[in-house]
């Protein structure tokens, strides 16, 4: 069963423009700003699952924050971003499960919408060295308010590890809850930083995986041996007995 991966992040104005090329609009151009773990031969195969339906990621993004009911400053989150993993069955992106992957993320959508997060832009990257999703969204209030600190609660982010593994679970998915921040007791990181911690703990487990392989490998080979000895000792136990006769 895997654990449930995610991860938020919180982005004012400026950064607007920058997530929708780096998340679908110009994925996989090189440029000074460019991941370097993408590979841009990849990101055609990249999967668009919400997208404006007119004008740019910015231009939506914007004509709903001018729709605010509340008090918008230039110190106010625009975007909130969740990185969601898939079930580590999932995760490889050289062998990539497009239906299986639409429809975990399909269903993760559904849950979110259920909650009434707002969102505006989804794709699932297949071009980086784990499967992942940015799942953008505007953080506006049920009052329609922009505010972050209203949506983005700390009940909300402690309770939608277990909800929405709760969720998908629910919708036949073998995955459990994550760690809360409250129960992980550390600060909070951003998606770069995520992405890194996520590729090691991968590596890691992988390390792991062949250092036991490693191990049941010895072992093995020390099973033939005993089992080759115990054999030769029931013949020269045999021969003796005939011998004795």
């Amino acid at each position: 069963m895997s654990r449930m991966a995610l991860n938020i992040a919180h982005f004012k104005k400026g950064a607007v423009g920058s997530l929708g090329g780096h998340n679908w609009y110009k994925r996989g151009e090189h440029d000074e700003h460019s991941n370097q773990d993408i590979d841009p031969q990849r990101s055609k195969d990249n999967i668009a699952l919400v997208l404006p339906e007119e004008g740019t990621f910015y231009q939506d993004v914007k004509a709903t924050v001018e729709q605010s009911t509340g008090r918008v400053t230039a110190a106010s989150v625009w975007v909130s971003e969740w990185v969601l993993y898939p079930p580590e069955e999932l995760q490889d992106p050289r062998t990539p499960d497009r239906e299986k992957l639409r429809q975990y993320y399909g269903d993760a959508l559904d849950w979110m919408r259920e909650q009434g997060y707002l969102v505006k832009l989804a794709a699932i990257h297949l071009d980086e060295t784990t499967v992942h999703a940015h799942i953008d969204t505007v953080p506006l209030t049920q009052d329609g308010r922009l505010s972050r600190k209203d949506v983005y609660t700390r009940a909300a982010l402690n309770g939608m590890h277990t909800d929405l593994a709760a969720h998908l679970a629910a919708r036949g998915w073998d995955i459990q809850r994550g760690e809360s921040t409250k129960e992980k007791q550390v600060r909070s990181v951003s998606v770069p930083e995520y992405k890194k911690q996520a590729e090691a703990a991968k590596k890691a487990a992988l390390e792991r995986v062949s250092e036991a392989e490693g191990k049941v490998e010895a072992l093995t080979g020390e099973l033939g041996v005993l089992q080759q000895q115990v054999s030769v000792a029931r013949q020269n136990a045999k021969n003796a007995a005939q011998e004795a006769e």
